[in-house]
């Protein structure tokens, strides 16, 4: 009888930690939502608070989580999060700056969809020759829930306390964060290609992008350029800079066989005692498959900027890619890019130019 005991708690334990080891899967996200930044100490109502959708790198690499994310299934009921954003810039009037985001900590499934975490984070800051690194703690507390079959969603709150350092103050960082995720291996088997001739080139999905892109300013002295992971969109225009770029989260829709409509969108803001500002971006394109995985594309974009003076900075696009299966149920890019903004004599913009190397990645829809 003891034995038939153990035997059956040994049973039950294999069942407990398998089930366990299916409480997380390997994927990749993207994540973004509002930040509220507070230096701790002063006494004064000095907070400011960010709209970040989705996350870029300039202000959430400065006070809040990066925008990238990982999930990397351990043991038991526990995942490794590893959370990285960059910003690598270099202007013309202002200098160079380089914001490097970075987060390690551990998931824990208390059930199936409630998590909990706990981990460090660091923050890099490169500019005009200055360095300053700044340690943090991250703890978080979380619900996960299916958006579609292969799309992974979670609303997260997060709270980051980042130490005093030679450079800069402590600061506590209060956010509530949405994201959005797929498998780095395939959710479903493999099935052979079966194409007629009315099947569409296109698979619906929604994507992220990030690259390089160089930005020239008409007729005037501010020229940018740099690399983004992710790309910045709107990060910098909700601070009064004319530069602006491609909206970071795109959608792909097939309409025919050959032509799929992609929807973009990107907003940010802020508001802090120094002035408040806002930046919103929807574009459409039409991308035409023509051989393979080549495709060319053209659209307008429409951003409208709050910071003082409201106003609309209409813009046109241009691109030639290539599409490829990446690992899982996610797929890539690579194009070139020319992105083309027009003036706003209310705002201040004058045109911007901006021609980039861009990387996308997708998570099918379906």
């Amino acid at each position: 009888m003891q034995r038939t005991f153990a035997m059956l708690a040994l049973l039950a334990s294999l069942a407990t930690s398998a089930q366990a080891q299916r409480s997380w899967q390997t994927e990749i996200g993207i994540q973004g939502g509002v930040l509220k930044a507070k230096p701790t100490g002063t006494g004064i109502d000095d907070a400011s608070t960010y709209l970040q959708l989705p996350g870029g790198t300039l202000f959430n690499g400065l006070f809040g989580t990066p925008p990238l994310f990982a999930i990397i299934p351990w043991k038991n009921k526990i995942a490794i999060e590893p959370q990285l954003g960059l910003l690598n810039l270099s202007t013309t009037d202002v200098g160079d700056a380089t914001i490097l985001a970075t987060v390690l900590r551990l998931d824990y499934a208390v059930t199936p969809k409630l998590y909990v975490a706990l981990g460090g984070s660091h923050r890099w800051l490169s500019a005009n020759g200055t360095h300053d690194g700044q340690l943090g703690l991250v703890t978080a507390a979380g619900y996960r829930l299916p958006v579609t079959t292969r799309i992974h969603g979670r609303v997260e709150a997060n709270v980051t306390f980042r130490k005093k350092d030679d450079s800069s103050g402590p600061v506590n960082t209060y956010s509530i964060l949405a994201g959005l995720s797929a498998n780095l291996k395939g959710s479903r088997p493999a099935q052979p290609a079966r194409r007629s001739p009315a099947r569409s080139t296109w698979q619906s999905a929604i994507g992220i992008q990030g690259g390089y892109l160089n930005q020239h300013t008409v007729g005037g002295a501010s020229d940018a350029s740099g690399l983004f992971i992710p790309g910045h969109g709107n990060d910098l225009r909700q601070s009064g800079s004319s530069i602006g770029g491609p909206p970071v989260v795109f959608a792909i829709l097939p309409v025919g066989t050959k032509i799929a409509l992609e929807p973009g969108l990107d907003i940010h803001a802020v508001k802090q005692t120094g002035g408040d500002g806002f930046a919103a971006t929807v574009s459409g394109r039409l991308n035409y498959a023509v051989s393979g995985g080549w495709y060319a594309a053209a659209g307008a974009s429409f951003t409208n900027i709050n910071a003082g003076t409201s106003g609309t900075v209409v813009g046109g696009q241009a691109a030639w890619g290539y599409r490829f299966p990446l690992t899982g149920d996610l797929g890539g890019r690579v194009e070139l890019l020319f992105d083309l903004q027009g003036k706003n004599a209310d705002l201040g913009i004058p045109p911007v130019n901006s021609f980039g190397v861009m990387f996308g990645v997708t998570m099918p829809l379906k």
